[in-house]
C-alpha cells in the first residue's frame, strides 16, 4: 500500500506546515483505476489512516471491492513496516532502518506533496474552492501509440481508444488541499477528459 520518499534538499518554497503535519485521523476513499483491488477492473476501497508523524502511522482497510482486503493494515514506526493481508491471514514485517528517507501511506499522504506538485511547471493554481482550501491543476501529455494496448479497465472506465489521427493523450490531476496544512482533500484524474481515478477525504480529525 505505501511506498519510499526519499529525503531530499527542501526546495526556496518549502514551509514548515509542509515538512509536519499535526496528529490527525483520516478517513478516505478510492475509486476507479486501482487495480490491486479488483483484479485490473474499476474498483473502490475505503481507508482509515490513523497519523502521528512521518515515522509512526497505521493504514487500515474498512471496505472494499475486492472483500478479502476489508481488515488488511500497514504500520510503519521508522524501522519496521508490518503488512497484515486479512484475506490469507498472513503479517510480514520488513526491516527497513537501513533506507533513506520515510515510508508513506500513499504519494499523496506526505507532507511535501503538494511542495512536490507545485514546484513542476505544468501546475496551475486556480482561486479559492472554499474556505480553507486550494486546487492544483496538473496537465500533462502521454503518447497515443498503437505500441500502447487499449486496455479492458480503460474501457470499463470508459476512456476511449486512440483515433487514428492521435498521437496524445491529455491527463490531468487536480488536487485539492488545505491551505494551513497542505493536507490532501481530494484527488481528480481524468484521461482524455474520462476521470479514471478519484480520492476523497471523508472524514479528518486531529488529535
Amino acid at each position: 500500500m505505501g511506498a519510499f520518499v526519499a529525503t531530499r534538499a527542501l526546495g526556496s518554497n518549502h514551509t514548515p506546515e509542509m515538512e509536519l503535519w499535526p496528529a490527525f485521523v483520516m478517513i478516505f476513499k478510492e475509486e476507479g483505476h486501482i487495480g490491486f483491488v479488483s483484479d485490473g477492473k474499476p474498483g473502490r476501497q475505503t481507508y482509515e489512516l490513523v497519523y502521528e508523524d512521518p515515522q509512526h502511522w497505521q493504514l487500515t482497510i474498512l471496505d472494499s471491492t475486492k472483500k478479502d482486503n476489508i481488515g488488511s493494515w500497514e504500520t510503519y514506526d521508522g524501522k519496521t513496516v508490518t503488512r497484515y493481508q486479512a484475506g490469507m491471514d498472513y503479517t510480514e514485517v520488513t526491516d527497513v532502518a537501513g533506507e533513506q528517507g520515510n515510508y508513506v501511506p500513499n504519494e499523496w499522504l506526505r507532507p511535501t506533496y503538494m511542495e512536490s506538485l507545485q514546484a513542476r511547471s505544468a501546475t496551475v493554481r486556480p482561486a479559492l474552492d472554499q474556505a480553507g482550501t486550494e486546487t492544483l491543476i496538473l496537465s500533462e501529455q502521454m503518447p497515443c501509440s498503437p505500441d500502447i494496448p487499449y486496455t479492458e479497465l480503460q474501457k470499463e472506465l470508459g476512456v476511449p481508444p486512440c483515433a487514428d489521427d492521435q498521437t496524445n493523450r491529455s491527463v490531468v490531476r487536480e488536487v485539492t488541499y488545505t491551505t494551513d496544512h497542505f493536507i490532501t482533500m481530494k484527488i481528480l484524474e481524468t484521461l482524455d477528459g474520462v476521470p479514471v481515478y478519484t480520492v476523497t477525504v471523508e472524514e479528518l480529525t486531529f488529535k
